[in-house]
C-alpha cells in the first residue's frame, strides 16, 4: 500500500494508561512506524502480548460497524463500510490463527511485530482508519501538522485555506502485493492496474468523507504519479507508466512542483515506490526519467463540480 506520510494528531481516546498506549500502537500509520510505536510501549512497561487481543475486541465492537475511531462525526460511506467489513472477516482470520500459532509459545516482541506488519493494510482497514474504496485504491482522513514540508503547507494555505490542524482526505494506491493479497482472499473485480475509474472512485469516496468531516476542506495528495509528464513518451518508445489520465487536472487536481525523490535525501519512500518497477528502476538510474514529486489539492466545491459535470462518473463498458 502506499501513501504519504502526514502524521495522525487527533486524540482517538480519553483513556488512560495500557489501553491507550495499545491504540497507540495498533493506529501506527505505515510498517516502518511499528517498531517505534513497540519501543515506546515497551519503554512503558506495556504488556506487549496483550495488543492483540486488545485489536481482536475493536474490531468487535458495534461503532468500528459505522463509525471511524479518528473521526467519529463523519458519515462513511455503505461501499466503503462494507469493504472495510470484508476486511475485517480477513483480520479476524488472521488473528486466529496467530493466536493458535502462539497459544504455546506466547506472544513475544518479535513475533508481535511480524504479524503487524505483515497485516498492517489489513489492520488500517480493520479499524476504519482507512478505506476501501476498490482493488486499487484506498481513502484516508488525516490532520495537516508540521510534518508536512513548510512549502507545502504555505501553498495549501495561500490557496486553498487550509491551515495546520485541520483534516483533509487522502489516497493510498494498492500495490501489486496488495492486490495479491486481495485476489487471495477473494476480494471482488481485482484490477490487474490502476485505471481512470478506480482513480475517479476514489475521488467521489473521499469528497463524501469530505463533506461530512468537520473543517475538512478537500482533497490532498503528494506524489511523482502526479507529475503532469509521465505519459510523455521515453527513449523506449513508451511513456514511464501505464496509467495517462493522471495528465488532466479534473483528476490530479491543482498542482504544485515540490523537489526530485531521491533515495538519500527528500521523498525516499517517493523513490522506492518510483523504483519498485524494473524498467522504471532502470529508466531512473539511467537518468532517462527523474521522480519529481508534485503535491496536488481538490477542494471539495472542484470535486462536486467535476462529479456534477460527469467529468468523474464510471466509463460506460
Amino acid at each position: 500500500m502506499y501513501g504519504e506520510r502526514v502524521d495522525q494528531i487527533k486524540t482517538i481516546t480519553q483513556e488512560t494508561g495500557s489501553r491507550q498506549s495499545n491504540h497507540q500502537v495498533l493506529f501506527s500509520r505505515y510498517t516502518f512506524d511499528v517498531p517505534l510505536a513497540l519501543d515506546q510501549a515497551q519503554a512503558k512497561g506495556l504488556d506487549l502480548s496483550t495488543i492483540p487481543l486488545t485489536l481482536r475486541n475493536l474490531i468487535d465492537t458495534d461503532s468500528i460497524r459505522s463509525k471511524s475511531p479518528l473521526f467519529s462525526e463523519t458519515q462513511i460511506p455503505m461501499h466503503l463500510l462494507q469493504n472495510n467489513e470484508f476486511a475485517r472477516n480477513v483480520l479476524r482470520g488472521k488473528l486466529d490463527a496467530f493466536f493458535s500459532q502462539t497459544s504455546e509459545t506466547g506472544i513475544d516482541r518479535e513475533s508481535l511485530q511480524s504479524f503487524m506488519i505483515a497485516n498492517h493494510e489489513w489492520i488500517k482497514l480493520g479499524l476504519n482508519t482507512w478505506f476501501l474504496v476498490n482493488s486499487s485504491t484506498m481513502a484516508e482522513i488525516v490532520v495537516i501538522d508540521e510534518s508536512v514540508e513548510e512549502i507545502t503547507r504555505d501553498w495549501m494555505r495561500d490557496e486553498f485555506g487550509v491551515e495546520i490542524g485541520q483534516p483533509i482526505t487522502h489516497p493510498h494506491l494498492v500495490s501489486e502485493n496488495g492486490k495479491r493479497r486481495l485476489s487471495e482472499a477473494n476480494f471482488p473485480n481485482v484490477s490487474k492496474h490502476l485505471t481512470k475509474d478506480d482513480y475517479a472512485e476514489m475521488l467521489r469516496a473521499c469528497y463524501e468523507l469530505s463533506i461530512t468531516t468537520e473543517r475538512s476542506r478537500g482533497f490532498f495528495g503528494r506524489s511523482w504519479i502526479y507529475n503532469p509528464k509521465i505519459h510523455l513518451p521515453l527513449s523506449d518508445g513508451k511513456p514511464f507508466v501505464a496509467f495517462n489520465f493522471l495528465q488532466h487536472d479534473y483528476l490530479a487536481g491543482m498542482r504544485k512542483h515540490l523537489i526530485t525523490a531521491s533515495p538519500d535525501g527528500m521523498f525516499p519512500d517517493q523513490y522506492t515506490f518510483a523504483t519498485r518497477n524494473t524498467r522504471r528502476r532502470a529508466l531512473i538510474e539511467s537518468g532517462k526519467f527523474s521522480p519529481e514529486v508534485y503535491a496536488v489539492f481538490h477542494t471539495n466545491e472542484f470535486i462536486k463540480r467535476n462529479i456534477n459535470s460527469g467529468l468523474l462518473s464510471a466509463s460506460e463498458a
